[in-house]
């Protein structure tokens, strides 16, 4: 079976229909499945699109991010929440729902988000939006590290108990290693959504989809 692991797509919903169409191709009906790694939300201009685009995709993995825990975390009515939902491109959010709060965003949308897993995983590998804590059982890991972690993830130079699939920190490009593949090329930042191309039975990703707009 192929896996198709989307990188974080920020807002950037016409990236999201092309790849969705690039993958369609690439599988020509071979047996598969469609991972989206989290962050979806924020920063770029089409937040809502992104995510009616999702919701009309039930066959899809949707593995909820940071930037969404922080939109679901702001409706708590914590000041300090609120400003870090909105510091994060949470403006851009609101916009796109016509809100001028979170709390006017429709609850189908929030109902969607909250029902998100945090992660997903095969027989080989493991999904997560930003990483693992090293030395930790994967069956044990705490949520605010599958959704927050960087430098203690991303400094670890040793296996671990699955090869891992992230996104979560922005680079240029898609970049494989021998332990684990980060998928966010920075879609709103580069104008490059990526996805990686996984066949179960191997670790490495055998292929990568690009779409530039």
């Amino acid at each position: 079976m192929l896996t198709f692991a989307i990188g974080d797509i920020h807002g950037c919903a016409d990236h999201l229909e092309a790849m969705l169409a690039k993958i369609d191709k690439f599988h020509q009906g071979r047996e598969h499945r469609i991972i989206t790694l989290g962050d979806y939300i924020d920063r770029g201009p089409d937040s809502k699109r992104v995510l009616d685009i999702l919701m009309d995709r039930p066959d899809i993995i949707k593995l909820r991010g940071n930037h969404e825990e922080m939109l679901l975390s702001s409706l708590d009515g914590d000041l300090l929440t609120l400003r870090m939902f909105l510091g994060n491109g949470g403006y851009e959010t609101l916009n796109s729902f016509s809100a001028d709060a979170p709390e006017q965003v429709d609850p189908k949308y929030i109902r969607f988000l909250h029902e998100m897993k945090v992660s997903f995983e095969t027989e080989r590998h493991f999904y997560c939006h930003a990483g693992v804590k090293p030395g930790v059982p994967l069956s044990e890991q705490k949520e605010q590290d599958l959704l927050w972690i960087r430098d203690e993830f991303l400094r670890h130079k040793g296996p671990f108990e699955k090869y891992i699939v992230h996104g979560h920190t922005p680079d240029d490009r898609m970049r494989i290693g021998p332990y684990r593949t980060n998928v966010d090329s920075g879609c709103v930042f580069t104008g490059t959504l990526s996805c990686a191309v996984i066949e179960d039975g191997t670790d490495l990703p055998l292929d990568e989809i690009t779409v530039s707009i």
